[in-house]
């Protein structure tokens, strides 16, 4: 999790770390030790997304706010990674609809996708490409042309 706060939806992934105690959970946030969970890995504050990407399986984004857009969800897919996010706001825009939790402060509905992401490796790794499809509109450059587009129509 990155920057957890309520708004971020920490309690989901608290909740998660709980349900998985078999898990790595990491956290990237300037406060660390907030949680006081053997599984969680405290990464402390990571400025290249990058690295922080190459060091996960998969990234959850819980949100309980209206993102108004997804960035960190569109650079993750970018770098290879599977993305969940809450049905909260412009993060729907960025993945492919099964990475989308609807009911995003239900913890069990997070707790049925996380685990069918554990069995589903196949299945993930296949749609995975069809939400990387979907990032491709948000690529800098294409976004940039997409508006100079719109801005000169």
């Amino acid at each position: 999790m990155i920057n957890p706060s309520p708004a971020k939806g920490d309690f989901i992934f608290i909740g998660l770390a709980k349900k998985f105690p078999n898990v790595n959970f990491m956290y990237f946030s300037k406060n660390n030790k907030q949680y006081q969970l053997e599984n969680i890995i405290y990464g402390g504050w990571i400025s290249d997304r990058s690295s922080l990407f190459s060091k996960i399986d998969l990234l959850i984004v819980p949100s309980q706010w209206p993102e108004p857009f997804g960035r960190v969800s569109v650079e993750a897919i970018r770098s290879g990674l599977p993305v969940i996010v809450s049905g909260s706001g412009g993060l729907t825009e960025t993945v492919d609809k099964l990475f989308v939790i609807e009911k995003y402060d239900c913890i069990d509905e997070w707790v049925n996708k996380v685990e069918w992401a554990f069995n589903n490796t196949d299945i993930l790794e296949n749609t995975w490409s069809k939400s990387l499809e979907v990032s491709e509109q948000f690529v800098t450059e294409q976004h940039e042309k997409s508006l100079l587009e719109i801005f000169h129509s």
